[in-house]
């Protein structure tokens, strides 16, 4: 016979009884913990893939420098789930040229960088490249 705890009072066997019961509690917890970690890596993982299929398929707004849905049922799901606006702004991928609300489509080294143009600008820098070439 066990008997009681002498600081609580509390029955011993109660006492070893929620050790072990605390003890899978803690197990439990250290799961749980590992799954959710897998399933946020998973989500992160589908959020990248769907973010590429949109920035595939989606059509190109030059009034708003970024991506529209069209209207399609499909990328009108897919804004919603990244949480975008119709039309979506997306500066990064919008002509290096100031002022131009292009998509940028073409990449071409300068004298100073390498820059990200659309196919306008990409022809017209060329051009220039070219008359500069000739001058020489």
């Amino acid at each position: 016979m066990m008997g009681k705890c002498p600081k609580c009072g509390v029955d011993q066997a109660d006492l070893v009884y929620l050790r072990r019961k605390v003890k899978g509690v803690k197990v439990q917890r250290a799961e749980f913990k590992r799954q959710l970690a897998q399933r946020d890596e998973q989500i992160a993982g589908q959020r990248e893939a769907l973010l590429s299929m949109v920035v595939h398929f989606a059509y190109w707004s030059e009034p708003a420098g970024g991506y529209m849905t069209g209207g399609l049922s499909a990328l009108e799901e897919a804004f919603d789930v990244l949480g975008w606006d119709d039309p979506h702004p997306e500066p990064e991928a919008r002509c290096d040229e100031p002022g131009c609300m292009a998509q940028a489509t073409c990449g071409i080294s300068t004298r100073d960088s390498y820059r990200r143009v659309c196919g306008d600008h990409f022809r017209a820098i060329d051009a220039a490249a070219a008359k500069a070439e000739q001058k020489r």
